[in-house]
């Protein structure tokens, strides 16, 4: 299900972003531990997932090896890719970014980002 959840994001694939997704799925930014921005419910991620604000679609993110399973259940993975609008990709220009996802009854309930 994360997979698909980046990869979706990766193809600007609205279909797919949701396909996993509880029906008041949670997602939430964070900046140095502050939320800065906060979507509840399938519609309301939807939209801002097809607005111009978000940040998520149309990026050429790549899934770090590591996986971190916590014993409550949530699962943090490491996310790295580029600015969109730079062409040559020296290593000093990646960008990271840390998602936490948590589940309830066989879906994603909440996914938080944290830059």
């Amino acid at each position: 299900m994360i997979r698909n959840f980046i990869n979706s994001c990766k193809n600007a694939d609205y279909k797919g972003i949701i396909k996993d997704l509880a029906s008041d799925v949670v997602f939430e930014k964070r900046v140095n531990w502050q939320p800065v921005e906060r979507h509840e419910g399938i519609v309301e991620l939807e939209d801002y997932m097809k607005s111009s604000l978000q940040d998520m679609c149309s990026q050429d993110f790549k899934i770090r090896s590591s996986w971190h399973f916590d014993p409550n259940g949530a699962i943090t993975i490491d996310i790295k890719h580029y600015p969109p609008d730079v062409e040559v990709r020296p290593d000093s220009l990646m960008k990271y970014r840390q998602l936490v996802f948590r589940f309830k009854a066989g879906k994603i309930a909440s996914i938080t980002e944290e830059k």
